[in-house]
């Protein structure tokens, strides 16, 4: 019997009472607080597994010229440990944030034909049509090997995180690409873990809102700052490997139109018309609540962009549609270094 039929029956009980005896009696109150802990010597390991697939359609807008597609999917792969700190203290929890055991994988296919890249940590290895590009564990264009691994380098960047228990990342600590890279990360996303709690405490199917700032409509910079509400909603109770833990759902919808916005590339900015630009965001979450830590998450991100540019004298409309699944999963802590 779940959480809600247990409150109904609790709650009749006490009713039938009221009328047998004439006396009153209050329902259970199932209202809590939430708030993240990060305990000293407790690191915490997560798997963190990204699933991305991406169609853009670019019509060049005349009669003599086909529209082409490129399709492409990628997954990214790796676990991550964070390490509390000593000198964490009750407003702000410090950690280490160490990505390890990377599996990077894409697949594109455009009118230069159908690419396939993989990286395993360091190694590197690359094809087109089925010819080998490069293959750094082989030594094959170890230099194209190298210039791949370094697009990402980003990834593999360690520092210093700085939380509060709400769950907000409130500094990053540690190289300039590391610090950039989450501030840039981050900017449109709700938090680190995609949960930021309130500070009052949250009923079964209790909910509130976070209104978060967008900037930018893909590679393309917004002129006028938009905005989108991500609503969580608390669901009963569930059973995770055995233990009861706090379920959330949340959903975060973006419609808009009749937008502006420009593409930087070197030298020029491309003026970019953005007539539809649709985002959905949809997941559950489970907590903790005795621990303080995420369990897992789950979140489905959809989106389509239609954008309209002069380009070369030409009009030019690029259509995109997108999905991206993001799993969480902290690993058991008995968990060692070795690859799943």
């Amino acid at each position: 019997m779940n959480l809600i039929k247990k409150t109904f029956a609790v709650s009749f009980g006490f009713c039938f009472l009221t009328i047998i005896c004439g006396t009153s009696a209050l329902a259970a109150d199932d209202s809590q607080t939430f708030a993240f802990k990060f305990q000293e010597g407790k690191p915490l390991i997560y798997l963190l597994d990204v699933k991305t697939s991406t169609t853009t359609t670019l019509n060049a807008g005349s009669q003599t010229v086909k529209p082409t597609t490129s399709m492409s999917t990628d997954e990214i792969r790796y676990r991550f440990k964070l390490t509390p700190a000593k000198n964490s203290h009750a407003d702000v929890m410090t950690v280490f944030y160490k990505p390890y055991h990377f599996e990077i994988d894409g697949d594109l296919m455009n009118s230069s034909g159908h690419y396939v890249t993989s990286l395993r940590d360091l190694q590197a290895r690359g094809t087109q049509n089925g010819i080998l590009l490069f293959d750094s564990a082989k030594g094959v264009a170890t230099a194209s090997a190298k210039k791949f691994r370094n697009e990402m380098v980003t990834l593999f960047l360690s520092g210093y995180m700085d939380f509060d228990r709400a769950g907000n990342l409130k500094e990053t600590r540690g190289d300039l690409p590391f610090v950039d890279h989450w501030s840039d990360s981050l900017k449109d996303q709700v938090g680190f873990f995609g949960l930021i709690f309130p500070e009052h405490a949250v009923a079964v199917d209790g909910s509130w809102q976070k209104i978060i700032s967008v900037k930018n409509a893909g590679a393309v910079k917004l002129d006028d700052e938009l905005s989108y509400t991500n609503i969580v909603t608390r669901d009963p109770d569930t059973l995770v490997a055995g233990k009861t833990v706090a379920t959330f759902k949340v959903v975060a919808p973006l419609d808009a139109h009749d937008l502006t916005g420009y593409f930087e590339q070197p030298g020029q900015n491309t003026s970019m018309q953005i007539s539809q630009f649709t985002r959905t965001g949809s997941g559950t979450l489970h907590f903790d609540q005795s621990r303080g830590v995420l369990i897992d998450s789950k979140i489905r991100a959809t989106s389509s962009c239609v954008m309209n540019s002069l380009f070369q004298g030409r009009s030019t409309t690029v259509s995109t549609d997108a999905q991206s699944d993001m799993q969480i999963t902290l690993l058991d802590e008995s968990a060692t270094d070795a690859k799943p």
